[in-house]
């Protein structure tokens, strides 16, 4: 058996999930075009009744959209479905899917939609095996469009708008298709057909590509012996090929970051658009007979370095920083109970941060902040706070913070950055 390492490093990635229990033995995906079998779906939750038979909505537009409580791109996306339900509630039936493999549990489910009614208020199935069975659901983002108790198309969320809505009722499909290529990333891209054509086996291989809609994950494969076999990233930037090559450089988030570059958005690759995506995001793997994992990430650092000529050094700078303490006299609410927060959400809620460590706060400060944000409150147990809805009104966030028990000011920091650069022949070739 070969032991599977992955290394969650990004975010803005949902993960995917194969259904293992299956309820309806079917040997391939039902395509667009196929008529949808009439199933029953048990453990509906924010619905009249706590079963759905879907041929009672054939007279609708049913779109089922795959999610995860942990996925938070589905959820920002939630508001905006309930927007176009409310707009069509005679014509139009929004269907949240979350499957049993999701490692999500249906007590959990019931509380997190709760706490979010005042945004949205959607059914969803809970612990799902039928529609997973019968469209493969594995990619959470993915929405499944049905008329007539027909499967009219399977996209994406951006294609989820009012605008492409109504032309649908109207029969006028205008809708981008996902690609029905099955994709595992826990297995080699197009061998066995996965992900696209299949291609001949291989000893040793390495590949760049750019951006392909669907692929997605970044880790590495090792055997019982620890020995690395292979290495992949998919759909990632040139600045996080770079930084996953060098795990010594992992520690700098992106506020650590000087980057004096002459094309900068080509390193970091900004998701501006899916075509600005597809001109600065890549794709590599790299599968090799098994070696050490110093060895495997030399192979993989060596590639990188071929093909994107940039120069890395770590210096120390002092550097304004938003910095946080403990307020003097005060005593900071313990944490208790389960671990919570919707703190990454920000839906206009007020933010809940329950039983969790500072650091997930800083962090996310970090990220809306964009600069360096410093914990000198020396404090290393979990906290529970209640902070504004939107992190970026620094002015009401510290005002909360005072409250109860820290203060949070913009000072200046020595702190060590990764300064990336040019490398010489980086900038003849340009000239």
């Amino acid at each position: 058996m070969k032991k599977i390492t992955i290394l969650i490093v990004m975010a803005v990635l949902c993960v995917f999930f194969y259904a293992q229990a299956q309820s309806i033995p079917i040997r391939k995906p039902l395509k667009v075009g196929d008529t949808i079998p009439d199933v029953v779906l048990d453990k509906v939750l924010n619905f009249k009744t706590k079963s759905i038979r879907l041929s009672n909505f054939k007279d609708k537009l049913v779109l089922i959209d795959l999610w995860a409580t942990w996925c938070a791109p589905c959820i920002r996306h939630m508001p905006i479905n309930y927007a176009i339900q409310q707009k069509h509630p005679d014509n139009l039936f929004f269907l949240l899917l979350n499957i049993k493999n999701s490692r999500d549990k249906e007590e959990d489910v019931q509380k997190f939609l709760d706490k979010r009614k005042p945004v949205f208020k959607l059914p969803s199935v809970v612990l799902d095996t039928v529609l997973t069975n019968l469209f493969q659901a594995h990619t959470m983002g993915t929405y499944y469009w049905i008329k007539n108790g027909v499967l009219v198309a399977v996209t994406g969320e951006e294609e989820i708008t009012d605008e492409k809505v109504v032309k649908m009722l109207a029969n006028d499909n205008v809708v981008h298709q996902k690609p029905t290529y099955s994709f595992d990333n826990q297995k080699p891209i197009f061998f066995e057909n996965n992900g696209g054509p299949q291609q001949q086996p291989y000893v040793f291989r390495s590949i760049l590509f750019p951006w392909s809609e669907d692929y997605h994950g970044l880790g590495y494969i090792s055997d019982d012996a620890a020995k690395v076999n292979r290495i992949y990233a998919f759909n990632v930037s040139a600045l996080q090929l770079i930084i996953f090559s060098n795990p010594d450089l992992a520690k700098f988030a992106t506020t650590h970051l000087k980057i004096k570059v002459k094309d900068a958005e080509k390193l970091v690759g900004n998701n501006k658009s899916k075509a600005f995506e597809a001109k600065t995001l890549y794709c590599y793997e790299a599968i090799f007979p098994p070696v050490s994992k110093i060895r495997a990430w030399a192979y993989y650092r060596e590639d990188i370095r071929k093909f994107f000529p940039y120069k890395l050094d770590t210096v120390k700078l002092n550097d304004s920083c938003w910095v946080l303490k403990l307020r003097s006299g005060s005593k900071l609410k313990k944490g208790s109970g389960k671990s919570e927060t919707n703190l990454d959400e920000q839906l206009g809620n007020p933010v809940f941060y329950n039983n969790l460590p500072l650091i997930g706060l800083v962090s996310t400060m970090e990220d809306v902040f964009k600069i360096p944000v410093i914990d000198e409150t020396g404090y290393s147990g979990k906290v529970t706070l209640d902070l504004p809805p939107y992190l970026k009104d620094t002015d009401a966030l510290a005002q909360s913070l005072y409250k109860q028990g820290l203060v949070l000011t913009k000072e200046s920091r020595e702190s060590e950055y990764l300064v990336i650069t040019d490398r010489e022949e980086n900038l003849v070739k340009q000239h």
